[in-house]
């Protein structure tokens, strides 16, 4: 089998766009990674004021990700912060109004 200078160019491009397309994916942040500029959120004081395990808060945060935001260096909206307890309060088969009353304690003040 004898290479070709097209098949070299070829197969050049393919290592190229490979290792490109492999670089973007590991630089892209994954919801669970994204922490914020404020640090992770307290799992374990969290999970001691629901009287849940910790695992198990940190579970939800992770599978619910953070608030959606529409702005790159906006805080959440009310109705932002709203939906994000509804799903975590879902998964974490806690009344809503429970969770949001222990979340505005461990919520960040604004800058």
């Amino acid at each position: 089998m004898r290479l070709e200078l097209k098949d070299l160019i070829i197969i050049a491009t393919c290592v190229l766009v490979f290792a490109v397309s492999v670089t973007l994916t590991a630089a892209k942040p994954h919801h669970r990674d994204h922490i914020g500029p404020f640090g992770p959120p307290p799992f374990g004081e969290i999970a001691q004021a629901l009287d849940l395990p910790t695992e198990r808060v940190r579970g939800a945060f992770e599978k619910v990700g953070p608030p959606v935001i529409r702005g790159q260096h906006q805080r959440p909206s009310e109705q932002q912060l709203a939906e994000h307890s509804r799903k975590l309060a879902t998964v974490l088969n806690v009344p809503v109004d429970r969770l949001r009353a222990v979340l505005a304690t461990y919520r960040p003040l604004p800058p």
